[in-house]
């Protein structure tokens, strides 16, 4: 009998036991369902407020004389894509309810308390995501509209949005205001020169004036061509043809600004000339997927939806990537060059032990101005210490030159605008910068030093000595110009100083005294 009492006083504790247990169990299914319902419908709220609007499909083309806006199939298929999202997440929704009401009905003190703490997460997540969405980078607004900026020491910038009428035979860009406005509260006219040269009388003497202009609608000029997408307009003028000034004016600027648009951006170029366009095509076709125009022989109305006139300027050779667009910078540069023109080599060589191949030099041998006196002994001085020497000229080939320069760890060359090559080089190459007689120690750096280290290239800089330079055959050692240039520069001038220090000075490397850099280049292209 005790036995059976005993039996039967511990029936009710395994129920209890064997309730708690499954109320257990079920409150974890509940958990484990509100989890899968918080992480999932999470994750669709955080890809809807961190994608892009989805892409336009390609269409044959989008600058017509009269094209009707193409943005239904981009529409369609948003509103699939999200009729999709939104039966996924309402049978997420029905099946979560179904198994809430069957626990609650079981265990309902517990599930009621795990529900208002799952209820709580999604709250707190939902906060979470809202405050994501919020600081989300979003496209700045402009201050006013038209907005001009003539605040930059080396560019004028204006940028618009709107109904934007462009006639470029006449300079003009035409901002057309709404029916109900009476224009702009700042002002009705702007003139600009839009190339970064500005303060620069002698380049800013070769760029046409372009005026931006408020208008209204009845004395407007008829749109013959319509655009769906933005157009920059710049200018080539300055010093055009010269290859440092192409790169640092234009190509590295034009980069930067037109990178926002991923090609659907067209370009009006002033000043622009047929032999210059094809020589840089390959580095400007990237950038945009239309007919660039010739802004001072275009004698058509186009019109725009936005439009930027102007180029904005950072630094000589270099890009600041807190003041361009998604944080590029001249690595990125590198690499739109090296795709251009489909170059081989990303990096450098990397010397080791089991690294038996020799690092190229690439010696930029000038024929006309600091030019190197001495080119084969310092081939041979090169080759002694294990380098492959290669020399050459740049060409009118830029792509035959930028193969050369691209095949090579190392270039060598007096300040000039053939330094300007080193965009071709692989990463983590060696640019050794050898600097004449004449007070350029900062605007070498300036130009080159910099752009090198922003590439993630190494820099070395050999100022020469005084028996180096080919002035001491003109001039007596006692003379400013050798022994005291700032003097030179007072007592002579400007002009005539700029004269000998860079177009009548050659260089005759001491191939001994140099050859410590050559051993400082060795060691470099061991490190990575």
């Amino acid at each position: 009998m005790a036995k059976h009492k005993s039996s039967s006083r511990g029936e009710p504790q395994r129920l209890r036991s064997a309730l708690l247990g499954g109320c257990f169990l079920l409150s974890m299914i509940l958990l484990v369902v509100y989890t899968s319902y918080v992480v999932s419908f999470s994750n669709l709220t955080f890809w809807r407020s961190n994608q892009a609007s989805p892409p336009v499909p390609k269409e044959d083309h989008k600058i017509t004389a009269s094209d009707p806006a193409g943005s239904i199939p981009s529409v369609i298929h948003d509103v699939r894509s999200s009729s999709k999202l939104g039966m996924e997440k309402n049978r997420r929704v029905d099946g979560m309810q179904r198994d809430k009401d069957q626990i609650y009905k079981k265990c309902p003190s517990l599930a009621l308390k795990i529900i208002n703490w799952s209820q709580k997460k999604i709250d707190s997540i939902n906060s979470a995501l809202q405050g994501i969405k919020e600081t989300r980078p979003q496209k700045e607004k402009l201050p006013s509209n038209p907005f001009c900026d003539f605040s930059d020491r080396r560019n004028d910038y204006c940028e618009m949005e709107g109904d934007i009428r462009i006639h470029g035979n006449s300079s003009s860009i035409l901002f057309v205001t709404s029916s109900n406005t009476n224009g702009t509260n700042i002002q009705e006219s702007w003139q600009l020169k839009p190339h970064p040269r500005k303060g620069d009388a002698r380049a800013m003497a070769r760029v046409t004036e372009m005026s931006v202009k408020t208008l209204s609608p009845h004395g407007a000029p008829k749109c013959a061509i319509h655009s769906t997408v933005p157009a920059i307009v710049f200018s080539t003028g300055g010093y055009m043809g010269n290859f440092f000034h192409d790169f640092t004016d234009i190509l590295i600027p034009i980069f930067t600004t037109s990178q926002q648009f991923n090609g659907e951006v067209q370009f009006l170029i002033s000043e622009i000339l047929p032999i210059w366009n094809d020589k840089y095509q390959k580095l400007l076709k990237p950038l945009t997927n239309y007919e660039i125009i010739d802004f001072n022989q275009d004698h058509t109305v186009r019109c725009y939806p936005r439009v930027i006139v102007g180029l904005k300027f950072h630094k000589e050779m270099s890009i600041e990537p807190s003041r361009s667009p998604y944080g590029l910078s001249m690595v990125d540069f590198g690499r739109h060059v090296r795709k251009s023109f489909a170059l081989e080599r990303d990096t450098a060589i990397k010397l080791g032990p089991d690294q038996h191949k020799k690092p190229r030099i690439l010696i930029i041998a000038r024929k006309w101005t600091r030019i190197f006196a001495n080119v084969n002994e310092i081939v041979r001085k090169a080759e002694e210490m294990g380098f492959e020497a290669v020399v050459a000229e740049a060409k009118y080939d830029l792509a035959e030159f930028a193969r050369i320069v691209n095949s090579c760890d190392v270039m060598l060359g007096v300040h000039g605008a053939g330094l300007t090559n080193l965009v071709f080089l692989p990463t983590n190459a060696v640019v050794i910068q050898v600097i004449p007689l004449g007070g350029l120690e900062g605007i070498s750096w300036i130009d080159f030093g910099l752009a090198t280290i922003s590439m993630k290239m190494h820099y070395l800089q050999y100022m020469i000595s005084l028996e180096e330079s080919t002035l001491t055959e003109q001039f007596s050692r006692g003379d400013p110009v050798l022994s005291d240039q700032k003097e030179a520069y007072r007592k002579h001038g400007w002009d005539r100083m700029i004269e000998l220090y860079f177009f009548k000075q050659g260089v005759k490397l001491d191939t001994e005294r140099f050859s410590s850099t050559l051993l400082h280049v060795l060691e470099l292209l061991r490190q990575r």
